[in-house]
């Protein structure tokens, strides 16, 4: 119980922006971005990674002339609870279909939420994207839909 509240509390303060990434975080090497987007073609994010006991959280910045950020938890209990009263968007994340929760901020940028099993019950990715503009969100989408997590089947530790 106490491991769930630590997550949720994590994720929660990443994504209300309590908690950024570390000052002294530094984007992801050419071999961790390779490992990442399962290719060497560039990005339009600058990524940066966070590990903790059994999880991961990617944060992705976009580059200019783009807007937003992107946090993706990678672990076994992502703390997103689907909450009613918001729209929801049918769309893709690499080879997964995926329902998008759409809310408009005070500052009337967009945010998007989403949760998705990765090839298994035991690892999900919650998924929050903020952008300034639909456009802006639109092309977070194509990028992160590219990233290894979404297309390809995970490399278990330990297995040949």
């Amino acid at each position: 119980m106490f491991r769930i509240a630590l997550i949720l509390l994590a994720t929660v303060a990443i994504v209300s922006g309590g908690i950024s990434r570390d000052d002294d975080a530094k984007p992801l090497s050419k071999e961790q971005l390779a490992e990442l987007l399962g290719t060497d073609s560039p990005s339009l994010l600058i990524w940066t990674k966070t590990t903790g006991a059994d999880f991961y959280v990617y944060h992705g910045e976009p580059q200019p002339p783009l807007s937003g950020v992107v946090h993706i938890y990678v672990g076994c209990c992502p703390p997103f609870v689907a909450d009613a009263s918001l729209p929801t968007l049918d769309g893709r994340l690499g080879s997964y279909s995926v329902k998008w929760q759409k809310k408009v901020l005070a500052d009337a940028s967009l945010q998007f939420e989403t949760v998705t099993a990765l090839h298994s019950d035991l690892w999900k990715a919650h998924i929050v994207v903020k952008a300034k503009s639909q456009y802006d969100a639109d092309r977070v989408f194509e990028e992160i839909s590219r990233l290894r997590m979404f297309t390809q089947m995970p490399t278990i530790p330990g297995t040949p």
